[in-house]
């Protein structure tokens, strides 16, 4: 039985990288240290878990199968902990003037931007969405290193370590996922929608397409 006191909670920050990277090199450069130092820490895992955990190959170190049945829960504990101790202030809406970033789709602007805009305009009059089309290799990523805040849609690629919900159970149903928003920026292309944007909709039922009132069209980030 391994007991918490007996391992360096570092090593398993390291383990969880090694299970995404697959490189020791990318996962130095992530933690901005030497590359012998992850190998280092590689050789420590081993140790204490008594197995290989990852095994070189010509397409990078691939996890064992005892490595593949850790990393789900050891990925979501910390998360689970790196929230509780970045845990943000109270949020208040009626104050706030952050901007939010939402990974969607354009459908999912259709379905979810209008009524999300209408309450965001009664309940958080100074908070501004600014919405993204991330790459699904990158999602997961952006939204480890908070550059993206909540994606909607069917991302089956994030796995474990986010908090998932339900939206819907209808044939367009979707999962909202939360990560641990930080200062950065994000690939794909970005929308802005400024606070009190207003959206209407098209006169004919059924259409695909939604005007919004804000003055100017959306704006995109270059």
């Amino acid at each position: 039985m391994i007991k918490l006191s007996e391992i360096d909670m570092n090593l398993l920050v390291v383990f969880d990288l090694l299970y995404q990277e697959q490189n020791t090199q990318r996962v130095a450069r992530r933690l901005g240290i030497t590359q012998p130092a992850i190998s280092h820490a590689l050789k420590r895992l081993r140790t204490v878990f008594g197995d290989e955990l990852f095994e070189r190959t010509s397409r990078g170190l691939m996890p064992t199968p005892l490595a593949s049945d850790l990393h789900p829960s050891i990925a979501e504990a910390l998360a689970l902990l790196q929230e509780t101790l970045n845990r943000p202030d109270d949020f208040a809406p009626q104050s706030s003037r952050r901007t939010f970033t939402i990974a969607m789709t354009d459908i999912g602007e259709i379905i979810f931007l209008p009524r999300l805009l209408e309450r965001l305009s009664r309940e958080a009059p100074g908070v501004a969405l600014s919405t993204v089309r991330s790459h699904s290799d990158d999602l997961k990523r952006e939204m480890e290193d908070g550059h993206v805040d909540l994606a909607i849609g069917l991302i089956p690629q994030l796995g474990a370590g986010f908090y998932q919900q339900r939206y819907s159970r209808s044939a367009m149903s979707a999962c909202c996922v939360v990560a641990i928003p930080s200062p950065g920026g994000t690939s794909g292309s970005r929308r802005s929608w400024p606070p009190g944007t207003r959206w209407s909709s098209p006169r004919t039922p059924g259409t695909a397409s939604w005007k919004s009132s804000w003055p100017g069209p959306a704006s995109s980030a270059p």
